[in-house]
């Protein structure tokens, strides 16, 4: 029976938390969340606020309103945007890495063709 209680409990605790928060689909309503906001760190203010505006990008560029998919709560979000920064990252450091293959490619090629005229 104590079980029951802290189950109860737990689970009135995460529904309370701001990241439990549906972000409303239409953009109008979107200075609803403020007061959701602010109870969060400055950092997952941050992913959310990158998350909504890639959203308001992705609806701008394909011809309609922003596309956050119904029932999206804050906490999804912040998830989403942390995992589409985390891979943003490791697609940057792959192109940094590449990029140094083809100098010192291009570096051993102009080396050889340069050696090859002396």
């Amino acid at each position: 029976m104590k079980r029951w209680w802290m189950v109860a409990a737990a689970l009135l605790l995460v529904s309370c938390s701001p990241k439990g928060v549906v972000i409303p689909t239409d953009p109008a309503h979107w200075d609803q969340l403020s007061s959701s906001t602010k109870q969060l760190s400055t950092e997952d203010r941050r992913l959310l606020a990158g998350y909504l505006v890639r959203q308001s990008l992705a609806g701008a560029f394909s011809g309609g309103k922003p596309s956050v998919p119904p029932g999206t709560t804050i906490g999804q979000a912040i998830a989403e945007q942390k995992k589409f920064e985390a891979d943003a990252t490791q697609k940057q450091v792959a192109d940094e890495i590449l990029k140094a293959k083809a100098a010192a490619q291009l570096a051993s090629a102009e080396a050889a063709l340069n050696n090859a005229a002396l």
